[in-house]
């Protein structure tokens, strides 16, 4: 009985030692499970961390974002403001020019009552030549006096009426302009618009570096002072969205390259020139209305293939001012898939671009049509002294006379400039003494004593002297 007593006992012994292995695994096992679920709560701490960090960083980037638009807006309202300003200053024009306009009616009717009264004066010496011989070399004296006299009138009434045609034609061409202006500010306000709008749902490119290219671009294409470096300017804020990228310019009823990038220099568009007249990728693009955008797939343009490579997206935008074709925009990847965007969004910069070149050259080739009509009109009053001078010269007049005429002439002509320029800017007031520059160079009597007259007037903004031997030099 003592043996089976330590039998039973020895088993219940081994039961629980069982009991207690078992225990002892299965507190392993949940210690286990405790330091793996610890592992996790600490990778998803960790993970959350990071996540509030990143979500940090792009507060701090939108809040960049929104100043920057915030900025674009009020340059946007300042050239509002300036064109405004413009439009303003045009209906002063247009006033001051009603007002010359007067100014020429009413001396007109003087020249016509002095044209009379010299024909009295004409009739009474004729009359006079009979009584006497004395009084017929008098009268022959008067007569020739008042052959000068009717001539400079005739001279200076042919000038009024040549001014006041002048006058009435830019009076017109102002009124126009404004109009045309006006409905082209409202346009370009809206396109500007869009322009913003456009920028706002790209943000999720890099917008600092794309907002850069942009601000660089159309600030100098706003400080260029020719169509060409406008055109430059524009294009070369695609070179890094674009492998590349050229301009063509219309000239003589073709398409040449003004500037590449990018391109094989020995064999690119540089060696193009493409008639108007043949359909190809680029004359499509000069009369289209907007850009286009082509897969490499979908065009077979032989006048493409000098230009080498494989592009796989092609992009062209015309470049128009007043329905005018100026140039043709060309950008493409060269099959390298260089596009740092979507090919939407290139193509929207490139819109976004060519709208902002066309918008300069709006204004810009309304300036240098201003420039070349003041030069003319500074010309015609050039040509108004020498006429007067040519007919001191056939006159026989003293040299003392005929200079000091000439000095109150061509004084005249320069306060009669200076009052017509007085609302233009700098690059206007030195028109008239570039024109008298150029005379002076002239082997003629007048080229000579214009160059001595205007030394001694003092009345030009440089010496003649000198820009006599720039010209002839």
């Amino acid at each position: 009985a003592t043996i089976d007593g330590l039998r039973h006992e020895k088993t219940q012994l081994l039961a629980e030692n069982e009991g207690l292995i078992a225990e002892r695994t299965r507190l392993e096992l949940r210690e286990k499970q405790f330091e793996a679920a610890k592992s996790q709560f600490e990778a998803r701490k960790n993970q959350l961390e990071a996540e509030r960090s990143r979500l940090e960083g792009r507060k701090t980037q939108l809040e960049s974002e929104k100043g920057q638009l915030e900025g674009r807006k009020n340059q946007l309202e300042t050239e509002k403001a300036q064109l405004e300003a413009r439009k303003n200053q045009l209906e002063t024009e247009k006033g001051r020019l009603e007002a010359r306009k007067n100014q020429l009616e009413s001396e007109k009717g003087r020249l016509e009552a002095e044209r009379s009264e010299l024909a009295d004066a004409l009739s009474r010496a004729e009359t006079a030549a009979h009584e006497s011989e004395k009084a017929l070399l008098e009268s022959k004296v008067s007569v020739r006096q008042a052959d000068s006299a009717r001539e400079r009138e005739t001279s200076a009434r042919a000038a009024a009426e040549l001014e006041l045609h002048q006058l009435r034609q830019l009076l017109d061409t102002a009124h126009t302009d404004s109009l045309r202006i006006n409905d082209e500010l409202e346009q370009q306000i809206a396109d500007r618009a869009v322009m913003a709008a456009e920028l706002e749902t790209s943000r999720a490119r890099d917008r600092g570096s794309l907002l850069h290219r942009l601000q660089t671009a159309l600030e100098t294409a706003s400080r260029s002072t020719s169509v060409e470096d406008v055109l430059v300017a524009s294009a070369q804020g695609l070179i890094d969205d674009f492998a590349r990228a050229a301009v063509f310019v219309a000239k003589d009823n073709r398409l040449d390259m003004a500037w590449q990038s990018g391109f094989d220099t020995r064999s690119g568009p540089a060696k193009v020139a493409i008639p108007l007249s043949v359909d190809s990728l680029l004359t499509q693009a000069a009369v289209s209305d907007g850009v286009r955008t082509f897969s490499a797939d979908s065009v077979e343009d032989p006048a493409l293939a000098s230009f080498g490579g494989s592009p796989s997206v092609i992009v062209t935008a015309p470049v128009k001012v007043r329905g005018e074709t100026l140039a043709v925009i060309y950008a493409d990847d060269a099959g390298g898939r260089s596009l740092s965007g979507s090919a939407e969004d290139a193509s929207r910069l490139v819109d976004i671009l060519r709208s902002s070149a066309m918008f300069r050259l709006e204004r810009l080739t309304l300036e240098l049509k201003a420039l070349a009509e003041l030069r003319s009109y500074a010309k015609m009053l050039l040509d108004e002294v020498e006429y007067v001078y040519s007919a001191d010269l056939r006159a026989a007049k003293s040299d003392s006379e005929r200079l000091e005429r000439l000095q109150q002439n061509l004084r005249c002509a320069w306060e009669i400039y200076q009052q017509r320029v007085s609302s233009e800017g700098p690059a206007a007031a030195t028109l008239l003494g570039e024109e008298v520059a150029v005379a002076t160079t002239r082997q003629t009597h007048f080229g000579h004593e214009l160059a001595v007259v205007a030394s001694r007037a003092n009345i030009l903004p440089f010496d003649v002297s000198s820009s006599t031997a720039a010209h002839a030099s």
